[in-house]
């Protein structure tokens, strides 16, 4: 279905100033895997937008796919999962990492991302009755300029506390080795780690291999999820072979030890699962697996990368580790936010009821992870000091925003 935003001007305040601009949006016009391959023309595109990963975390009946067009040209695209309550006029369409408006092969135009949001709250708050909720793909550090124009469209923020550390990959991959912290350098020259065999690919039988050390690493640390793994091995059957997850399994004498998996959307790798089993501590595997990672992106052409989230608090462990990781050429950032929408006041408090339940869900999760790591701490595993990096949480437990 397409919609003409010129048509709809008197719809939004201030739209007809921008109709010499010839922008226009369609709904649910393209199928997954075209989906997806205009998903990574954008270099702020995120998995998290891609068809294949709303399948298979959500079931395709439940996703929408927005293109914004600007002449010829996709401007932006924005894919919203659609959840609504059975027998009840109650829903949300929610976007998470998204609009993508960066194109890889122009300047980014702050007008591309105006008026995705615009087509957005059309389509959905307005015709469809929906909350709409938009969690920009946007890091920063200071005030960053959509945060004007998700206000000027009327759209009520929700300040995020989640933060991470985004890598830049530009500099030599010599320059980068050479600023990590002294610790991270040690890591890599540690000549138990020689002994390991790495395996790099896009198989579904190594992320069956990262499955096991993960299930090992959970079963050690009993820490709480909050992302289903099993979910990504769904997605890996149906991206193209280019946007599949790069899989790198670390082997001791033909068993797995040690695993990382990385997404390869936009121009900033972005790990998904992380994980390290008991003979992984004892000779520093994770630092030459994510030194692995860092340097297939940077000869990919990836410009940086996110880390996967950090809470210093939670995960002092993790958090030192990439750190160190990052120390010359990191800085940590911290997400603009959540925004919604809705033109529908008992569908606002519907999903407020909704969102309460699951903030007291996590907070539960939490504590019973707290308890767990005190048991733990009274009996350290073999090789590894309480509170190191190697006994950390899992260093990519952030997920979906």
């Amino acid at each position: 279905m397409a919609i003409s935003l010129q048509q709809r001007s008197m719809m939004s305040p201030g739209l007809a100033s921008w109709t010499a601009d010839q922008f226009s949006a369609s709904v649910d016009t393209v199928g997954s895997a075209e989906w997806d391959r205009l998903l990574d023309g954008f270099a702020d595109a995120c998995v998290y937008q891609s068809a294949a990963y709303g399948s298979a975390r959500w079931g395709h009946r439940h996703l929408s796919h927005l293109v914004v067009r600007r002449g010829d040209r996709v401007a932006a695209v924005a894919q919203a999962r659609i959840l609504k309550t059975p027998l009840l006029p109650f829903g949300v369409a929610y976007v998470a990492s998204g609009p993508a408006w960066c194109p890889r092969d122009a300047t980014p135009d702050l007008q591309s991302f105006r008026w995705a949001i615009r087509a957005l709250k059309q389509e959905y708050a307005v015709r469809r009755g929906l909350f709409l909720r938009v969690v920009p793909n946007v890091l920063m550090a200071a005030e960053h300029p959509v945060l004007p124009i998700l206000r000027e469209e009327g759209l009520e923020e929700y300040p995020s506390s989640n933060r991470t550390i985004l890598l830049d990959l530009t500099p030599p991959l010599d320059d980068l080795r050479s600023g990590l912290q002294r610790r991270w350098r040690r890591g890599l020259n540690n000549k138990d780690n020689k002994g390991i065999d790495w395996v790099e690919g896009t198989e579904a039988s190594l992320y069956d291999e990262a499955l096991r050390v993960y299930r090992e690493m959970h079963e050690r640390k009993q820490f709480a999820e909050f992302v289903n793994k099993e979910e990504f091995l769904h997605m890996q059957a149906q991206l193209p072979e280019a946007l599949k997850m790069r899989i790198l399994i670390g082997r001791l004498d033909g068993a797995p030890i040690a695993a990382l998996a990385w997404a390869v959307f936009g121009e900033t790798g972005l790990p998904l699962l992380a994980a390290t089993g008991g003979k992984a501590l004892e000779n520093d595997a994770a630092y030459v697996m994510w030194w692995r990672m860092l340097t297939w992106l940077k000869e990919h052409g990836f410009r940086a990368c996110d880390v996967g989230g950090i809470n210093p608090e939670r995960n002092p462990g993790s958090y030192a580790f990439k750190f160190g990781m990052a120390r010359t050429y990191g800085r940590e950032v911290r997400f603009v936010g959540e925004f919604g929408i809705c033109t529908h006041a008992v569908n606002r408090a519907a999903f407020g009821m909704v969102k309460w339940g699951m903030a007291r869900a996590r907070v539960w999760k939490l504590r019973a992870e707290r308890l767990r790591r005190q048991r733990r701490v009274q009996t350290p595993p073999a090789g590894a000091a309480p509170g190191t990096a190697a006994e950390s949480l899992p260093p990519t437990d952030q997920g979906e925003p």
